[in-house]
This record gives structure tokens, sequence and C-alpha cells, in this order.
């Protein structure tokens, strides 16, 4: 426990974590903790937009739901990015970081807002507005299956 208190003392994150995963049952802990919390984010997308709710957020759809042609006109990635910084911000920070990085990039955008949109797509079929885009790019492509 000593090695955690002089960790922690030293305000380094990278050191804090460094040493609690050392410590098996605290790492298992902090994983669920983790896990948890972005369990909860992306349920809480995927649910159904309900009016009645106090939480503004969940008033609204989200933007990966797909309504009909036209809304797949308008989304953008900047759109995706927006609503994980407001809905899930540990979900974009570990997503984000699986990329190669801590900074959210222009360049890194497509790769994160396609995990996050798979994330949501395998627990609601209606958040598929992304994977409708993907298929139509596919198709009009002349995408085969064939792999080179």
């Amino acid at each position: 426990m000593n090695d955690i208190t002089t960790a922690i003392q030293t305000k380094s994150v990278q050191l804090i974590v460094h040493t609690v995963s050392n410590v098996k049952l605290l790492w298992t802990e902090l994983k669920q903790l983790v896990f948890g919390q972005i369990n909860v984010e992306i349920t809480n997308v995927c649910c159904r937009k309900d009016p009645t709710a106090v939480d503004p957020l969940q008033r609204q759809a989200s933007v990966l739901q797909c309504i009909d042609c036209k809304s797949m006109e308008s989304l953008s990635w900047n759109m995706v990015t927006e609503e994980m910084k407001k809905r899930c911000p540990l979900t974009l920070a570990v997503i984000n970081s699986l990329t190669d990085g801590m900074y959210l990039t222009v360049k890194k955008l497509p790769v994160v807002c396609l995990i996050y949109s798979l994330c949501c797509f395998v627990r609601n079929l209606h958040m598929s507005r992304l994977q409708r885009i993907n298929t139509m790019l596919l198709t009009e492509g002349n995408a085969s299956s064939r792999v080179c």
C-alpha cells in the first residue's frame, strides 16, 4: 500500500495506474468500474428517445439512428464525435486511446466513429446510419466479397 500512496502523491496518472495494475484486486475493481461505466454510456445512447425523461440527453435520439435516406446525407464525423463527447466521454477516451494516442485528430475521426457506431449497432439495430452509408458506398463502388 505504501507504493500506491507514493504514486498518488506524485500526481502522475501513468504511475498511479501502473502501480494499481500491479495489485490484482485493485486492478480487477478498476476494470469493472471502467467497463461498467462504458456499458452505462453505450446503453443510454442505444435506448430509444424518451420525451418525458428528466435528462435532456435521453430526450434526444442518437445521431446514429437511421430515420430515412435524407438523414444519411447530413451525417458528419463531427456530429458523431460531439455526441460521444456529450454522452459517452469515457467510451470516447478508451476508443481514442486504442487508435494510437491520447489526442483526437481529424485523421482518426472516421476510425473512432466507426468503432463507436459498431458498438452501438450490435446493441440496437436501429443505430445503423453509418453502416447503411458504408453499404451504399461499397455497393456503388462495385465491391465484391473477394479479398486480395
